[in-house]
C-alpha cells in the first residue's frame, strides 16, 4: 500500500480531469442541452396481444396455484365457555349457540370471512348451500 499522501492541488487536478472525461463521454448531447433538466417522455407502445396468447398465458398462471392447499371451515355457531363447563360436558350435553334457525353459516377461508351459506342434506350428507359473497369492502372492514 503506497502511504504517500496527495495535495491538494493534485486532488483538484483529478477532479478537473475526471470532469473533462464525464464531459467527453457525454459530449454527444448538444451543448444547449447542458443545464438543462427537462426532459421528453413517451408513452410506450406495446404489441397487441392475441386472445389466446392471453388466456393460455392467464390458465398457466392460475394452473401455478391450483395445488395450493387452503383451510376451510364452515362455522355454524359460538360460544364462550370456562374451563370448569367444557370439563362438566358429557354426553347428551346441549350446546346453546349464538345463532338463531334461519341463521347463515359463515365460511372461512384461510381464517377469512369469505361466503355465507345454508345447511342442506344431499343423499344423506350434510352439505352447505352458498348464498352470499361477502363483497371486498365486507372482508377488508373484518380485517
Amino acid at each position: 500500500m503506497n502511504d504517500k499522501l496527495i495535495s491538494e492541488e493534485e486532488i483538484n487536478l483529478l477532479l478537473d480531469k475526471q470532469k473533462k472525461m464525464e464531459g467527453e463521454e457525454s459530449g454527444n448531447d448538444d451543448a444547449s442541452h447542458k443545464g438543462n433538466d427537462e426532459v421528453t417522455m413517451k408513452k410506450p407502445v406495446f404489441q397487441e396481444l392475441d386472445a389466446e396468447e392471453k388466456t393460455g398465458d392467464a390458465q398457466k398462471n392460475l394452473d401455478v396455484i391450483l395445488d395450493v392447499p387452503l383451510e376451510l371451515k364452515v362455522i355454524l355457531g359460538k360460544k364462550s365457555r370456562t374451563v370448569g363447563e367444557v370439563l362438566s360436558l358429557g354426553r347428551g350435553s346441549v350446546l346453546e349457540l349464538d345463532k338463531q334457525v334461519n341463521d347463515p353459516l359463515e365460511i372461512h377461508v384461510n381464517g377469512k370471512l369469505i361466503a355465507l351459506g345454508e345447511v342442506v342434506v344431499i343423499n344423506d350428507q350434510f352439505c352447505i348451500r352458498i348464498t352470499d359473497i361477502v363483497s371486498k369492502e365486507q372482508r377488508l372492514k373484518n380485517l
